[in-house]
């Protein structure tokens, strides 16, 4: 399938709060407009509400604070942004955005 954009999101957890609420938003939005939503995430009880609009879940520890996995989470996010051509990625917290920054470095994505 041809998607128009893929847009990766980076959140530590989908639990309940603002940022996990607006997360599910942009991802309906994302596929209602003919993208591909992916979501990088811990999990959490908004995970099955992402992947009921369209998204996609895509596991990974980005809720460590702790420097060595943050460093680690940039080379998984690197790989999943050739893997899946993403063209977007949006980092939701300070920890996943260190991770996100360095991948879109290294991957030359915005």
């Amino acid at each position: 399938m041809k998607f128009r954009r893929t847009i990766l999101q980076v959140i530590p957890t989908l639990n309940e709060g603002g940022a996990e609420r607006s997360t599910v938003e942009i991802a309906e939005a994302v596929v209602r407009a003919g993208g591909r939503a992916l979501v990088a995430t811990y999990g959490g009880g908004m995970a099955p509400t992402i992947e009921a609009a369209g998204g996609e879940i895509l596991p990974l520890p980005v809720h460590s604070k702790n420097p060595f996995t943050i460093r680690l989470n940039a080379d998984r996010l690197a790989r999943l942004i050739r893997r899946f051509n993403v063209d977007i990625v949006h980092a939701r917290s300070r920890a996943p955005a260190w991770s996100a920054y360095w991948a879109a470095k290294k991957t030359g994505t915005s």
